[in-house]
């Protein structure tokens, strides 16, 4: 019996003086990020550059930083220096990671990644990065349009397609709209219009203050556009910006035209293409 009571106070006390398992530790990575900003053109010398917000979303407390603001001194440029969120691992980030980027007067624009614990997938780049100093966003922003669709019309001469629109803006150059068409729908809406480049919306076109008339090529939009002849369509008109800040929503499969300039809805027109 004096042996047994002796087996196990050894064995209690190896049990005891062994120690426990250390968590490996996880190296934690600045995560930055970084904007070009342009004006309502495709000029980015003469805006200033600082002030850029990013936030990482859902998050709480909410995780959000800017850079300093730089001023442009007439000859050297500086673009600012990143925008620090902080130091992270993989492990310390959302699993549905989402950057968003604004600053006052440009449209907001969000970057979606995937963050499987061991890399994060970028779905705008396609790429899966290891480490969270490699996701390091640097998109191209654009300001939010100050074009205002007044009226809007189109006209079929021949061959060619006229549009007739009369636009107010505040802006003395760089003023745009886009188009948005669909066929055979008369109740079309941003809403209801799926946000296809080249099939359902066409580029920016440029417009002045006041009245305008631009011509398009009716073969060009039969084959651009994928449009038969005697197909009804349907066309609205809205101020944008030639550099969109447009982002596709993966959760939701939306496509998010952030600088459109929603503040006034004209009914949509129709013409048969010929």
């Amino acid at each position: 019996m004096r042996h047994l009571v002796g087996f196990f106070i050894l064995i209690s006390l190896v049990t005891s003086c062994k120690k426990s398992p250390v968590a490996p530790r996880v190296a934690k990575t600045e995560l930055q990020a970084s904007a070009l900003l342009y004006n309502g053109g495709r000029e980015y010398m003469d805006v200033e550059q600082g002030g850029i917000t990013v936030s990482i979303e859902n998050t709480t407390p909410l995780i959000n930083a800017s850079n300093k603001s730089v001023v442009n001194n007439g000859s050297v440029f500086n673009i600012g220096e990143s925008v620090k969120l902080g130091s992270f691992s993989l492990a310390d980030l959302p699993t549905d990671l989402t950057l968003v980027f604004s600053k006052n007067g440009y449209g907001e624009y969000k970057q979606f990644y995937k963050n499987n614990g061991t890399s994060v997938y970028d779905y705008q780049s396609k790429q899966a990065y290891s480490s969270v100093a490699d996701i390091n966003p640097s998109p191209t922003l654009g300001m939010k349009s100050n074009v205002v669709v007044n009226s809007f019309s189109m006209q079929v001469v021949d061959s060619s397609i006229y549009i007739h629109c009369n636009i107010s803006t505040s802006s003395a150059k760089n003023n745009y709209i886009r188009l948005f068409m669909q066929a055979n729908n008369p109740n079309l809406s941003l809403g209801t219009v799926p946000k296809v480049e080249n099939v359902n919306m066409s580029d920016v076109l440029p417009v002045g203050n006041g009245d305008n008339t631009i011509r398009m090529c009716a073969k060009c939009l039969k084959e651009c556009m994928h449009i038969s002849a005697g197909t009804l369509l349907y066309v609205i008109a809205y101020g944008d910006s030639p550099i969109t800040n447009r982002y596709e929503n993966p959760n939701t499969g939306e496509v998010v035209l952030p600088n459109l300039n929603r503040t006034k809805y004209v009914a949509p027109v129709s013409f048969i293409v010929p």
